[in-house]
């Protein structure tokens, strides 16, 4: 509760920060702000601990970056866990985004099945001969 993931567009891309946050009457940001991020960052989770933090990189991958929480913060070295969909990509901008269990283990990522739904274009040729003459 005394460090806040976030991600912002501040350097022309949006990336994954963490500072310290202290609550109260007027929550607000203190101290310096950590990039932790370093090729574009959208949706982030921590782990319950705060040992580990999880974010999906502008490559599709979901990556996982060790945290050392304390007076200072520190990051290891963000780490490709595995790739997603780009249908669940899509799906991700929700409010929701992804999550993970509390352990770091499990991922729950919404799931877009693209076989169901064929996209069609459906072009009618010659409408104006459906009309009835005198109706406009």
């Amino acid at each position: 509760g005394k460090w806040l993931a976030f991600t912002s567009n501040e350097s022309g891309q949006t990336e994954l920060y963490v500072q310290a946050f202290e609550a109260g009457e007027t929550p607000q940001v203190t101290g310096e702000r950590h990039p932790v991020s370093r090729h574009g960052a959208l949706v982030v989770r921590w782990r319950r601990d705060g040992k580990e933090l999880f974010y999906l990189g502008f490559d599709g991958k979901v990556y996982a970056v060790p945290v050392t929480l304390g007076r200072e913060v520190a990051f290891g070295t963000p780490a490709p866990l595995f790739p997603i969909s780009i249908e669940a990509r899509a799906a991700i901008h929700s409010l929701v985004g992804f999550d993970v269990s509390p352990d770091g283990q499990r991922f729950l990522i919404p799931w877009v099945d693209g076989t169901r739904a064929v996209p069609a274009v459906v072009v009618v040729q010659n409408w104006e001969a459906g009309l009835r003459p005198g109706v406009d």
